[in-house]
């Protein structure tokens, strides 16, 4: 039978950002195991929200028909993920406290091979910069449509709010938000990676470049990169080959 799912959105004041601000939760309706549900952070895009991974993907349709897989959804608005230069400590919002605010609430697993991460465009970029930075909580992470080499859009200076999150291009370069640096980083076990982009997507090329170089350093990476655009019909295609990627078991009865 599928799995039954209860939808919470908690108002949570955050600490590390002073503002109050909104997170979605789909939890499996059943007794979680011994060591808690399985999570998996679902990440939004530029000008997006905590309601995107379910007002344009049937994500309770995906997971209910898999597997007893707990869904947090946040809110960072255009932070990037980020301790903003000039803005709010998103970064330590949602890398720190929230899996703690979280964490005392909700029957939820704090086990390595059992936290995940993905997000599509700039949560595809948080999703690696999560990964990269906290190896020892995210065990697999997932971009789409990531923008996974961010020196590559800041050098055309069509964006000018580039500087109020990363600073300048100096800055930028060689530091924790640097993802194809972050790659030569990490020590110990390394995070299992995924990475899709559609051929049509601008962001084909610096894709390449991360897979290419993550590759080369030893992840275990998986890449994608069939015919597609920057928009959510790709990402629910491949939202699903994510969900059926992570290490879960398959406890459902039927499929999509």
């Amino acid at each position: 039978m599928p799995i039954q799912m209860t939808h919470m959105l908690l108002d949570l004041y955050s600490e590390a950002t002073e503002l109050h601000t909104q997170v979605q939760v789909l939890l499996p309706d059943q007794e979680p195991p011994k060591n808690g549900f399985p999570v998996l952070y679902l990440l939004h895009g530029k000008g997006g929200d905590h309601t995107d991974w379910t007002r344009l993907a049937p994500m309770e349709h995906y997971v209910r028909e898999r597997y007893p897989l707990c869904l947090v959804i946040p809110a960072v608005q255009h932070s990037f993920y980020r301790n903003m230069k000039t803005g709010l400590a998103y970064y330590d919002y949602i890398a720190k406290e929230l899996p703690k605010k979280l964490g005392r609430m909700l029957p939820l697993s704090n086990r390595r091979e059992e936290t995940f991460v993905c997000g599509g465009s700039m949560g595809g970029y948080g999703a690696m910069l999560l990964a990269l930075n906290q190896p020892e909580r995210f065990g697999w992470a997932a971009s789409i449509s990531g923008a996974l080499d961010v020196w590559e859009m800041m050098k055309t200076g069509e964006w000018p709010e580039w500087e109020w999150i990363f600073g300048s291009g100096k800055q930028y370069l060689g530091s924790s938000g640097d993802l194809v640096h972050m790659l030569e980083t990490v020590k110990g076990e390394k995070p299992h990676l995924f990475a899709c982009c559609g051929l049509e997507d601008g962001l084909i090329g610096q894709n390449r470049t991360f897979v290419k170089r993550a590759g080369e350093l030893g992840y275990d990476i998986t890449f994608c990169d069939g015919h597609g655009g920057h928009d959510w019909n790709y990402r629910n295609q491949m939202i699903q080959k994510i969900l059926d990627w992570l290490p879960l078991e398959h406890t459902a009865g039927t499929t999509v």
